[in-house]
């Protein structure tokens, strides 16, 4: 059971990086309003807003799953022994 939770953990973090990638790749066209500003609308930058909001949560979670996993990840004799550590100091 605690495999497949590590499996699917590592199977949703991939997703969140996928997704980060995809808002990246889709930040790309802002770099043709360098030749026509005046033509960037206000649409043009809420979407900007939420991509870059979006690509940021999906970069957060990606970290965040592989902190989890890395905690799931421990053997009982490492948990153990970090517990140890934080005792005698």
């Amino acid at each position: 059971m605690k495999r497949a939770g590590i499996i699917l953990s590592w199977a949703v973090r991939i997703f969140f990086l996928l997704i980060a990638i995809w808002q990246i790749l889709g930040l790309l066209p802002v770099l043709t309003w360098f030749s026509n500003p005046s033509g960037v609308t206000v649409g043009m930058w809420m979407a900007v807003v939420t991509k870059l909001l979006i690509m940021f949560v999906c970069f957060g979670v990606f970290w965040g799953l592989g902190k989890l996993i890395k905690r799931l990840n421990r053997t009982p004799q490492e948990t153990t022994a970090s517990a140890a550590d934080t005792e005698s100091q």
